[in-house]
């Protein structure tokens, strides 16, 4: 019984003793994990130089940049005067060339030099208005005899001077009957009188006609085009201002 009860005191010592040379390694190794882990927090932390550098952070709530535009500029001013002054320009020219148009003598059918006579024919479907043109303004000298032998009158209305500055319209003459008319003058020494279709003169009129609405085609297309530039320009300035007007 003795001899038992000493090889259990002595197993129970052997027992202490493992257990107590287990925990001690243990304790070690804790007390060093973490002296390495105060070690390596402590040095500083380097970095290889072929290593990619760490992108920084973006910055929390910053502004973003504004973005400005350059005002419209000022050329639209020089345009808008520029086409003014250069269409009305031309509609001032056009008007006043067309206030004058070519004035070419007359293609006559008849001639009467002083006094005399001249006849002249007037076919079917030449009834169109025939006139006589005078060297000289104020002669009344002469007097028109239709085809039937009735003296016709004579009717006045516009004017005109060939470019040459010699002969004049002298009245309308009505040739309304078809056949042979005689333009008989009794007196006018030195007058010379010519029988002439209207359309010289309606051609002259309808060339200053035509002119001058191209002229007033011009002035209108210069206020119009300037002024619609220029008005642009200052629109376009006014809603940039608004844009880029700073907020209270």
């Amino acid at each position: 019984m003795l001899r038992e009860a000493l090889e259990i005191i002595r197993l129970l010592r052997r027992g202490g003793h493992r257990s107590s040379c287990g925990r001690r390694p243990r304790a070690r190794s804790a007390r060093s994990t973490s002296s390495r882990r105060a070690l390596q927090e402590s040095l500083p932390v380097t970095t290889s130089p072929n290593s990619p550098s760490p992108a920084p952070a973006p910055a929390q709530g910053s502004p973003r940049p504004s973005v400005t535009t350059a005002a419209p500029r000022t050329t639209g001013y020089w345009v808008g005067g520029a086409l003014f002054a250069v269409l009305t320009g031309a509609g001032i020219v056009v008007g006043a060339v067309g206030s004058e148009p070519p004035r070419p003598v007359p293609d006559f059918v008849a001639e009467v030099e002083g006094e005399g006579q001249a006849t002249f024919e007037v076919g079917d479907g030449e009834e169109g208005r025939w006139a006589v043109f005078t060297t000289d303004v104020n002669d009344w000298t002469c007097t028109h005899v239709t085809p039937s032998g009735q003296a016709a009158e004579r009717t006045f209305e516009g004017s005109y001077t060939s470019d040459d500055g010699r002969w004049y319209l002298n009245g309308i003459l009505d040739t309304s009957e078809p056949g042979t008319h005689t333009f008989a003058c009794s007196g006018g020494a030195g007058i010379s009188r010519g029988i002439a279709s209207m359309d010289t003169v309606e051609a002259a009129e309808g060339r200053g006609t035509v002119m001058g609405a191209t002229a007033l085609a011009l002035a209108a297309a210069g206020l119009l085009g300037g002024g619609g530039v220029a008005g642009a320009t200052v629109l376009r300035r006014r809603a940039h201002q608004r844009r880029t007007a700073p907020t209270a």
